[in-house]
C-alpha cells in the first residue's frame, strides 16, 4: 500500500487494528471513501477521489487468508502484487 502522504484519506485508512498496528495516518479530506475488502482485518477504506479505472499499483503484504482488499482493488483495475510467508 501507499504512504498516507501518496494516498490522501480521510480517517480512518484502516477502521480495524490500525492503533494495535502503530499506524499513525495523517487525515485529508476525501470526498470518496470507499470500503474495499471485508469488514475487519481483511478490508481498507480507500479514497478514491479523482481516480479512474486502472492507472494504480498496488503492494500489498500479509493477506494472511483473507485477500478480499486485494480482489476488490484489482477488480477496479490496479496492478496488485501481493506478498505473504
Amino acid at each position: 500500500l501507499l504512504p498516507a502522504a501518496a494516498l490522501p484519506v480521510s480517517p480512518p485508512l484502516v477502521s480495524d487494528g490500525a492503533s494495535a498496528l502503530g499506524l499513525d495516518l495523517v487525515p485529508t479530506a476525501c470526498a470518496s471513501r470507499v470500503r474495499l475488502g471485508h469488514r475487519g482485518d481483511g478490508g481498507w477504506d480507500v479514497c478514491w477521489d479523482g481516480h479512474t479505472q486502472g492507472g494504480c499499483v498496488v503492494y500489498s503484504a500479509g493477506t494472511f487468508n483473507d485477500p478480499s482488499f486485494d480482489l476488490a482493488i484489482a477488480a477496479r483495475g490496479c496492478e496488485v502484487h501481493a506478498f505473504d510467508l
